[in-house]
């Protein structure tokens, strides 16, 4: 509907045509779109996904519907260090959206109720977040790492072909108010470097499974903003670029999964460009990454740890971009690198403060 619209043209048609509470958004709505969901069921019966791909999943303890999940009333997290109550909040979170992808695969519905019990039991039993060691925003930073996830699963469960699931309607009031309290710390994780990329990732995605416009457009607002400052012309970052090789990342990753949220919901902010700029912004910022990725542009001058050659190895997220700018938008001529990084990048790693395995949900 919106797409190659601008941005500020969208919330000011928005802002008079539209109720900011109505189910305008399409669901499954986050990373898994309905579409997406499909064709990752039938590249999977028909035995098309690579096997590399597929076994990241398959092999992860996350999707074994016999692990355990510990839902925590009250979840106390630590500055710079994961915690056992930090393990469990992320990693319940990515086992209930791998037991939704697997049971849209398999259509086995052992998955289904083990995503499920997932998805109920942090929904009744968390009641806050406690911050034990270190700053009190950091609260605000975990909440918004883990919130996406949380949803992305939820979003399959509660409408994948047409509510399949036949998810309760109390134990989608209960996750509702998960959500809400999540949120309350995420919004507030908005500053200017990778915590803001984050706080706008989950920021987005709560719009959308809240069918909240208000939040939703807010957030498209804030990913304008982010992109436009925290990003320069020729592709560098102005925050955290010269601080280490993986807090940039951290900021990559969430813009590329919060433009592939907006993207199924029809805005295009993959295409985003500032002034009399030539490229849309965000293909600069990945040619120049990847470039510094596989080497062929050196370490920026004052990095003060890691080599960003190979560091992209371990992460999520890069097959996204690559199946948007090189699949689906034919780009490929414009961005040489990021093909050829994402060729040996590829399926990528698993890390527990994004949304993985899009190896095998974005081919």
């Amino acid at each position: 509907m919106f797409k190659n619209m601008s941005i500020s043209a969208i919330l000011v048609i928005m802002l008079f045509t539209t109720d900011s509470y109505g189910e305008t958004f399409l669901h499954p709505g986050i990373l898994n779109s309905e579409e997406n969901l499909n064709k990752l069921r039938h590249r999977y019966v028909n035995d098309q996904i690579p096997a590399a791909a597929l076994s990241m999943l398959l092999d992860s303890q996350l999707g074994d519907v016999g692990r355990l999940y510990t839902p925590h009333k009250i979840v106390e997290v630590e500055s710079h260090v994961s915690n056992s109550y930090e393990e469990a909040f992320r990693n319940d979170a990515h086992a209930a959206r791998a037991n939704a992808l697997l049971w849209v695969m398999t259509d086995d519905k052992k998955y289904l109720s083990k995503a499920m019990r997932i998805l109920d039991e942090w929904a009744v039993t968390f009641h806050a977040i406690k911050v034990t060691k270190g700053n009190s925003s950091q609260a605000y930073l975990e909440a918004a790492w883990a919130l996406p996830i949380w949803i992305s699963a939820a979003e399959i469960i509660r409408y994948y072909d047409d509510g399949k699931a036949k998810w309760s309607d109390k134990s989608i009031r209960q996750f509702d108010q998960f959500v809400l309290k999540l949120h309350s710390y995420s919004k507030k994780a908005r500053k200017a470097n990778n915590w803001g990329a984050s706080a706008t990732l989950s920021h987005i995605a709560v719009g959308v499974y809240l069918n909240n416009e208000a939040i939703f457009y807010e957030g498209i607002e804030w990913f304008e903003h982010s992109l436009k400052t925290l990003s320069t012309e020729d592709g560098a970052l102005t925050a955290d670029y010269i601080r280490d090789t993986w807090h940039p990342q951290y900021t990559l990753v969430a813009w590329i999964q919060t433009a592939e949220i907006a993207w199924n919901q029809g805005i295009d902010l993959y295409s985003l460009q500032f002034g009399r700029e030539k490229k849309p912004r965000l293909e600069v910022v990945f040619e120049h990454f990847s470039k510094l990725f596989i080497g062929e542009l050196g370490n920026p001058e004052g990095l003060k740890k890691g080599n960003y050659k190979n560091a992209h190895l371990d992460r999520p997220g890069y097959q996204i971009a690559f199946n948007h700018y090189i699949n689906r938008s034919n780009r490929g001529e414009y961005l040489p690198a990021l093909e050829k990084m994402v060729q040996s990048w590829y399926p990528g790693g698993f890390k527990d403060l994004f949304m993985s395995w899009d190896g095998l949900t974005h081919e």
